[in-house]
């Protein structure tokens, strides 16, 4: 706020899902501002989710700024729109800031050029306008070894807020046990220290998983497997977008401590102590009473993943004779022994194997098959990265965990 106060600009560093985009709002509260002794009325707040617009020409771009700012468009282009406008503003003694949530895409767009950058310093100076930028990476790192790191706009930031990625310990319980005690739960050590070995001091993860054990225990019995296994459902996609823009070399040290011997660990983390260091910000290790311990959500999430994703694909497995000989219009719905949900519907059509509770073990229906490989049909080629629409996907899962029924799909 002091900066904004002096018309300097800032930039905001945090690993994905830490809350940069919550202390921007934040920052454009009303309250906040009258708190920190800055009159909203002097202020106008332009708060631009840049993620998606990562291939924008520059042209594009300077037209999401100045329809933001509530330009009008100029027969000579956008940008002379946007420097109107800020007039305009400026005239009305207002100061704009420009807040840029996921700049990383706009660093990484190669269409934008030195020149699209020093138009936006030249805004930061001909007018009263400062920019905060919110991204994973600092600026420096976003800009090395690309043509865009000799325009003078980044050196207009002077400060940054790093949100570090893990808590303490202490402050980790604070934030199982306040909300708890708010809502009239009692969680016990027991529940707390769950929570804690499971996904460690991620703040993020940490409020997912209490949210979770609130709903079983006010139902009655905690089942952790069962909360376990709700949490990573939904998290998982996150787990793994971390481990997948982690580097190398931290991929290559985090598969040699889940496979060493105990009695190896000490000399692989006293061997890489930078790279040490950066996972245990990123929440794949904590560090507490002088030991080490890898967090299981993490590598559940991230390298247990990848081997799975790396086994022989059950597609390539032989189904019965009898069910390929369906057309490719009848559907077949059945369960082998071990509770897994099949449906298939003919020949060449392609699979994806889905489990489901041994307790909810259905009733074979037609043709009497008692067990083979389990498939899950899909009309259409699954790609390798392929996760679905998160509304589609959401409502098999519900199907697969929960429903009394079988599914016929058509």
């Amino acid at each position: 706020f002091s900066r904004i106060r002096k018309g300097e600009s800032s930039s905001i560093v945090g690993p994905r899902r830490i809350g940069k985009t919550s202390l921007l709002y934040q920052l454009i509260h009303p309250s906040n501002l009258t708190r920190y002794r800055l009159n909203p009325q002097e202020y106008l707040f332009i708060l631009i989710d840049l993620q998606g617009k990562g291939e924008y020409t520059q042209e594009e771009m300077f037209k999401l700024f100045s329809t933001a700012a509530g330009g009008a468009k100029n027969e000579d282009g956008w940008f002379k729109s946007l420097r109107q406008r800020l007039q305009e503003l400026k005239d009305n003694g207002q100061k704009v800031v420009f807040l840029f949530d996921e700049f990383d895409n706009m660093a990484d767009n190669d269409r934008l050029s030195p020149g699209f950058y020093g138009n936006l310093r030249a805004l930061n100076q001909g007018f009263l306008c400062c920019y905060v930028l919110a991204s994973m990476k600092r600026i420096e790192d976003l800009i090395e070894e690309k043509s865009i790191k000799s325009s003078p706009f980044f050196n207009i930031f002077g400060g940054g807020v790093f949100l570090s990625k893990v808590l303490a310990k202490n402050e980790a319980e604070n934030l199982i046990i306040t909300p708890a005690e708010e809502m009239g739960v009692d969680l016990s050590v027991e529940p707390r220290r769950f929570i804690l070995d499971y996904v460690g001091y991620h703040p993020f993860f940490i409020q997912i998983l209490a949210s979770y054990l609130f709903d079983e225990r006010i139902k009655g019995e905690v089942n952790v497997d069962n909360v376990k296994r709700e949490f990573m459902r939904d998290m998982l996609e996150y787990f793994w977008y971390d481990w997948r823009h982690r580097s190398e070399g931290q991929k290559g040290i985090i598969r040699r401590l889940v496979e060493c011997r105990p009695e190896e660990r000490g000399n692989i983390l006293q061997s890489y102590p930078d790279e040490i260091n950066d996972l245990k910000r990123g929440g794949y290790i904590i560090y507490e009473e002088g030991e080490y311990r890898l967090v299981p959500a993490f590598i559940e999430g991230g390298p247990d993943k990848e081997v799975r994703k790396e086994e022989p694909c059950p597609k390539t497995q032989k189904m019965p004779e009898e069910i390929n000989a369906l057309p490719i219009n009848q559907q077949v719905t059945v369960t082998d022994s071990r509770g897994i949900t099949n449906i298939q519907a003919g020949r060449d059509v392609h699979y994806y194997e889905a489990e489901r509770p041994k307790d909810e073990e259905r009733k074979i229906k037609k043709l009497g098959i008692t067990s083979f490989p389990p498939y899950f049909a899909h009309p259409y080629p699954l790609q390798a990265n392929f996760t679905g629409r998160t509304a589609e996907r959401k409502e098999l899962t519900e199907w697969f965990t929960r429903a009394p029924q079988p599914m016929l799909a058509c």
